[in-house]
C-alpha cells in the first residue's frame, strides 16, 4: 500500500463571505486528476494550494497523521508546489533566482547546502532526464512554457516538495509539450512524488491520472476509478444536485420543450442597480428573447462583470426559477443553467476551441469532461446524430480552424442547443458580422427559444437589423426591456 501524503475529510474553506467543501486525498506516487463543473470552483481549489485560502473546518491528516488546522497552512506550504497557466515574471528573474536566489531565511550554511546538492551527482541525473535546455542565467520571461515547467519540476525535486499541483496547463502547453511534460512527471511518480492535475480536458486527464476527483458546487461528489466508468454513473455526475433526470437526458436526447408565453418568469431583475448603470427592472420567461438595448456599452460591461466575474450589485434582486441568486450562486451556474454567448463568437479565441473538431467541441460541452471512453463514444454518437440536420458527419470530425465563417457561428450557438441551459444570455450577437450572416443567429436563436430557453440579449442595433429581415418567427418572440 503506498505512503499516504495527504489527507482531508470534510474540509471547508472560506472565501469572502462563503464556505466551500473541499477534499483531498493522495499518496506517493498517484497521480489524481480534478476537474470541476465549474472554473470558479478549481480556482478556489488551487487557491487553497496556493496559501490564499485558509482551513476552517475538517480533518487534516499529514503522513498518517492528525494536524491541526492552524498547522495545515504551514505544511501545505512546505509539501506543496503549484505549476500553472498563470505566471508573471519580471524581466530581471533569472532561473537562478527562481531556483536559489528568492528562498530566504536559510543563512550561509544553507546555501552552501544548496550549492552542495545543486552540483551533486543526483542533480546532475535529474537534469538530464528534464532535458534541461537553459542556462541559469537566462531570464525567466525567456524561457519557453515547456522549459519553465522543466524548472518548477526540478525546483519541486530540489526542495523535496511531495506533492505537484498543475494548475490548467493544457491551456499554455502545445500538444507535444503536454506529452513531453507528462514523462517528466512520470519520472517524478517513480520517485514517490505525488501530483494532481486541474484541468478541464478529459482526455488529458484519462491519460494521466488513476483517479479523477469531480467537483460540483465545490463539493467532491464523485471520485471516477477506471473500472468504474459506466452510462449510469455519468449520467448521475451530470445531474448535479438541483437537477432531475428526465431534463439531463432531455440534453442528450435533444427533446424540446414546449413555448408558453404565461410560464413563470426564468430570469427576473427586480430594481437591480450597478455602479454605472440605472435600475432595471424586467423579467424573461420560456421561448422569450428579451432585448436590452445599450448604446453606451456600460450595461454591458456591468452585466460582463455581473455573470462572469461574480460582481455584485449595488441594490435590488436578481433571481433564477424564483430564487434570489448571490454572485457566488451565479457563477455555479454558468455553462448549466446560465449559458453565455460572446459577440463574434464564431472568431478564433472566443467560445469555440480551434484546436478541436466540431464534434469533439460539443461534447466537451454536454460532457463535463467526465466519463469512460465507452460511454464517451455512447453521447457523441447520439451528438452525430442530433447534429446531421445541420452539419456533415465529416465535417463534424474536421478541426474548427478548417471551417468555414459560417459554418463557425452556426457551431457556436448550436452547442448551446445541445446543453439546454434555461438561461441564455447573448452579448451583441450582430457585432462585426456582416448582413449574410444575420439569417444565421436568428435561426440558432429562434430555435433555441423553441427548445425552451429564456434569452436576454444585449444590443445596440437589432431594430435595424429586424428591418433588414423580415424574420416573422424571431421577430415574434422578441420583447423590448428598456424601449424608449
Amino acid at each position: 500500500m503506498k505512503e499516504e501524503l495527504i489527507r482531508i475529510e470534510n474540509g471547508k474553506i472560506r472565501k469572502g463571505d462563503h464556505l466551500l467543501d473541499i477534499d483531498v486525498e493522495i499518496s506517493r506516487g498517484e497521480s489524481i486528476g480534478i476537474i470541476s463543473d465549474n472554473l470558479m470552483n478549481s480556482e478556489a481549489f488551487l487557491d487553497f494550494f496556493r496559501g490564499n485560502l485558509r482551513l476552517e473546518q475538517g480533518k487534516v491528516y499529514f503522513l498518517g497523521e492528525r494536524t491541526s488546522m492552524e498547522e495545515t497552512g504551514k505544511r501545505i506550504t512546505e509539501s506543496t508546489m503549484i505549476l500553472e497557466r498563470k505566471n508573471k515574471f519580471s524581466p530581471e528573474l533569472t532561473a537562478w533566482d527562481f531556483l536559489v536566489a528568492l528562498r530566504g531565511g536559510i543563512g550561509r550554511n544553507g546555501k552552501k547546502e544548496q550549492l552542495k546538492r545543486f552540483y551533486s551527482p543526483e542533480a546532475e541525473e535529474v537534469r538530464k532526464n528534464l532535458e534541461i535546455d537553459f542556462q541559469w542565467r537566462d531570464s525567466l520571461v525567456s524561457l519557453t512554457p515547456l522549459s519553465l515547467c522543466r524548472l518548477y519540476l526540478f525546483k519541486a525535486w530540489f526542495y523535496h516538495y511531495e506533492i505537484m499541483v498543475l494548475g490548467h496547463i493544457t491551456e499554455v502547453l502545445r500538444e507535444n509539450d503536454i506529452h513531453k511534460l507528462m514523462e517528466y512527471v512520470e519520472y517524478f511518480l517513480q520517485r514517490g512524488m505525488a501530483f494532481l492535475l486541474v484541468d478541464q480536458e478529459s482526455d488529458f486527464l484519462f491519460s494521466h491520472t488513476c483517479r479523477i476527483d469531480i467537483l460540483k458546487n465545490g463539493i467532491t461528489c464523485y471520485r471516477l476509478f477506471p473500472e468504474q466508468f459506466e452510462e449510469e454513473t455519468l449520467i448521475h455526475i451530470m445531474r448535479g444536485k438541483d437537477h432531475g433526470k428526465e431534463r439531463d437526458m432531455d440534453k442528450i436526447s435533444g427533446k424540446k420543450e414546449k413555448y408558453s408565453s404565461i410560464s413563470a418568469p426564468v430570469l427576473e431583475f427586480d430594481k437591480v442597480v450597478s455602479d454605472v448603470t440605472d435600475e432595471l427592472t424586467f423579467q424573461i420567461r420560456k421561448g422569450e428573447i428579451g432585448v436590452l438595448l445599450d448604446y453606451n456599452y456600460q450595461t454591458a460591461f456591468e452585466m460582463r462583470k455581473i455573470f462572469l466575474n461574480e460582481k455584485r450589485w449595488k441594490r435590488g434582486q436578481i433571481r433564477v426559477n424564483g430564487t434570489a441568486c448571490s454572485p457566488a450562486g451565479i457563477s455555479s451556474m454558468l455553462g448549466k443553467e446560465i449559458g453565455i454567448q460572446l459577440e463574434n463568437s464564431g472568431k478564433k479565441g472566443k467560445t469555440l476551441y480551434y484546436n478541436l473538431s466540431g464534434l469533439e467541441n460539443l461534447s466537451s460541452m454536454l460532457i463535463p469532461k467526465m466519463g469512460s471512453r465507452i460511454v464517451r463514444k455512447k453521447i457523441e454518437k447520439n451528438i452525430m446524430k442530433e447534429a446531421s440536420e445541420w452539419f456533415d458527419e465529416e465535417l463534424l470530425r474536421q478541426k474548427v480552424s478548417e471551417w468555414s465563417p459560417e459554418d463557425r457561428l452556426r457551431l457556436s450557438y448550436y452547442k448551446w442547443y445541445l446543453v439546454n441551459p434555461q438561461i441564455l444570455i447573448c452579448f451583441f450577437p450582430f457585432s462585426g458580422t456582416d448582413f449574410l450572416k444575420y439569417r444565421i443567429i436568428m435561426d440558432m436563436l429562434t430555435m433555441c427559444a423553441e427548445k425552451g430557453m429564456a434569452i436576454l440579449m444585449i444590443s445596440t442595433d437589432i431594430e435595424g437589423i429586424c428591418e433588414k429581415i423580415n424574420d416573422a418567427n424571431f421577430i415574434n418572440r422578441i420583447r423590448y426591456i428598456n424601449k424608449k
